[in-house]
């Protein structure tokens, strides 16, 4: 939810009236409405708040009260303290819009925004991302040009340049990345937004305007993508995580024993039904089962011809950091496999 103390009112519309985010100028405010908004989250099941605004700015037309004001000290320092209130409370917080929609002339709930030159709010990002309790960072629909990390007619939301080059590699920002609301005007004409914000690195898409398409859209450039599929199952990876640190995944740990099994390159070469000219056929049908016949679970993979080592290892190491995550006792998994 969009709980920031300027827009709560409009969201839960019994909820006390508090302070606009402008008029909060200490920290013993900031913490008790940190507190207050972080409670009545969390008594409606609400984990993650989209806020706080870190813009600088107190007059765009899509920020307002919103923001913290125009110092980037005391907006980087008043920020830092409502990230810190919340997570004593269990609420993760989102730090947006970046990479800055303060000082931009427009509102991109509207229309197309720019950045036209050098970044000048990204100092209070740097601020952010160097306290561990930051979980997230929402990505504005916010061009930019004349700018080493110019965009090429792309909103930032959507692109790689400002997410993967700017964001997590230059920046080191490690958590989630989520895109602005993908419906907004500002996104007008441009192609499947929604999946060009997955393809740029967005693990969290907000509000996609039609999310059963994106699924099979994102399923079907899975297949054609290895990297792109890599890309997702971090950002998966990711959330899961997430939520096993917040306890919303409570798995209980059983005896249930697992084999995960690799066969010999003949199979990748030749297919299940594999005959050697020395050692006759491969029977990795009857190996599998026999494996299945006392009642443990059994994954067997073929892969394809030319398959590379390494992306066969890792995913195999996936499949053990998944099924212990839900459960299974690393004693109780076994590898086997005559494969390369």
């Amino acid at each position: 939810m969009d709980a920031e103390p300027s827009l709560i009112k409009g969201r839960i519309t019994d909820f006390p009236r508090i302070s606009k985010t402008k008029d909060i100028l200490t920290k013993s405010m900031n913490d008790s409405i940190a507190n207050l908004i972080s409670d009545e989250l969390i008594s409606l099941g609400i984990n993650l708040n989209y806020a706080p605004v870190c813009d600088l700015s107190s007059s765009n037309k899509a920020i307002k009260s919103r923001s913290y004001g125009t110092n980037s000290d005391s907006v980087s320092i008043r920020s830092n303290e409502f990230i810190n209130a919340s997570l004593n409370k269990n609420v993760l917080t989102c730090a947006k819009h970046f990479p800055g929609h303060g000082l931009v002339k427009g509102d991109s709930h509207h229309e197309r925004v720019f950045i036209d030159g050098p970044f000048n709010e990204l100092n209070v990002y740097r601020k952010l991302i160097a306290n561990p309790s930051l979980i997230s960072i929402m990505v504005g629909h916010i061009d930019v040009m004349n700018n080493p990390y110019s965009t090429n007619r792309l909103p930032s939301s959507c692109s790689p340049i400002i997410i993967k080059s700017l964001l997590k590699d230059s920046l080191k920002f490690k958590g989630l990345v989520i895109s602005d609301a993908l419906g907004m005007h500002a996104l007008k004409g441009l192609d499947n937004a929604s999946l060009q914000a997955s393809k740029a690195g967005c693990d969290i898409l907000c509000m996609a305007p039609n999310t059963s398409q994106l699924v099979t859209d994102i399923l079907n450039e899975i297949k054609k993508d290895s990297l792109y599929a890599e890309q997702v199952a971090v950002s998966v990876k990711k959330i899961i995580r997430l939520k096993l640190c917040l306890g919303l995944l409570k798995y209980k740990q059983h005896d249930k024993k697992v084999f995960i099994y690799s066969h010999g390159r003949i199979i990748e070469n030749q297919g299940v039904n594999a005959v050697s000219d020395k050692y006759g056929p491969y029977k990795f049908n009857d190996i599998v089962d026999s494996l299945r016949s006392k009642g443990d679970e059994v994954i067997a993979l073929v892969r394809p011809k030319e398959a590379v080592s390494e992306v066969y290892a890792t995913l195999i190491a996936k499949q053990v950091d998944s099924l212990i995550s839900v459960g299974y006792k690393a004693s109780n998994i076994t590898l086997l496999g005559a494969s390369k």
